[in-house]
């Protein structure tokens, strides 16, 4: 499975690169349970990166939070 992670990564990677050199390709949190460890090393092998850990890494402001009447 690992495997297949790494290598369908990699083929993203290059397909983006080809396009814009300067981006990245990130993963989401959503990872089988157990299997984390492995599938984000997998993804860093095929050229990924994750953007964080868990929710407490960092926050996200989306225009339904500019929506809001304070």
């Amino acid at each position: 499975m690992v495997c297949a992670i790494a290598g369908k990564t990699r083929e993203m990677v290059e397909a983006a690169k080809a396009a814009n050199p300067d981006v990245l390709v990130a993963t989401s949190r959503k990872t089988h349970p157990g299997f984390r460890k492995y599938e984000l090393k997998a993804v860093k092998a095929g050229g990924g990166t994750h953007h964080r850990n868990s929710l407490s890494d960092s926050i996200l402001v989306t225009q339904n939070h500019f929506d809001v009447v304070f």
